[in-house]
């Protein structure tokens, strides 16, 4: 795409230019520093807002553009390239700390019209496309009774691999398969408070605390599943 509009451009200038020898141009250059907005409306982005609260992703960087305009004319044409970059940071389920980030590229074709009372104003209007790309995967894994998974990855063939193991585990560990089977967080409270607890004066405290953890999701996880946020 970006070859084409290339070759569109250069062959437009040859022509316009060996059409009349004796026409005055100039080419312009122009090179900058863009900050961009992304909305989180859709897509991706929405995704990272409403699971994660992440904010708009601010992405910046450089601009560079050429563009060809008779002196005899009130119009340039041109092509403008932009790479933008930036990182949006958010937690993940498992209380991570992340960081993604996110590259775009655009390439603009665009007619520039100078006002002849006003030389120094520049009235531009161009059409383009923008590749949207981020250098992470993230796996989420859900299973009934045990806590959200989540990892981030840069290759999605990893970020998969790392699913299919991590999932078939878990199966292992419910089936009775994996060597080691922990106790609900539940069961071993209970057995604290009717064991432990109750030969304490403070029996009464502990025993009101500990069962208010049950209320919490987590508390029907087995014990190993169980990390601080």
């Amino acid at each position: 795409m970006k070859k084409n509009i290339m070759v569109g451009i250069l062959t437009l200038i040859s022509m316009l230019i060996g059409s009349s020898p004796q026409v005055f141009a100039e080419l312009i250059f122009r090179g900058g520093y863009l900050v961009k907005m992304l909305p989180t409306s859709g897509g991706y982005n929405e995704f990272l807002k409403t699971r994660y609260g992440a904010t708009n992703p601010q992405l910046s960087g450089t601009a560079l553009s050429a563009a060809f305009k008779s002196r005899a004319s009130n119009w340039s044409i041109g092509l403008e390239m932009d790479d933008l970059s930036g990182n949006i940071n958010y937690k993940t389920l498992n209380g991570d700390q992340q960081q993604n980030k996110m590259v775009l590229k655009n390439t603009l074709l665009f007619l520039a019209f100078y006002p002849r009372n006003s030389p120094n104003l520049e009235i531009d209007l161009g059409y383009g496309s923008g590749k949207l790309t981020r250098d992470k995967w993230q796996s989420i894994i859900r299973v009934q009774g045990h806590p959200h998974l989540a990892k981030s990855f840069t290759s999605r063939t990893d970020a998969k691999r790392w699913a299919i193991e991590q999932e078939l585990k878990i199966r292992r560990e419910d089936a009775g398969v994996a060597k080691i089977h922990f106790p609900k967080f539940e069961d071993v409270a209970r057995k604290y408070i009717e064991e432990i607890s109750i030969l304490k004066k403070c029996y009464r405290d502990e025993r009101y605390t500990i069962l208010a953890l049950f209320r919490e999701a987590w508390s029907c996880y087995p014990i190993n599943k169980i990390k601080p946020a």
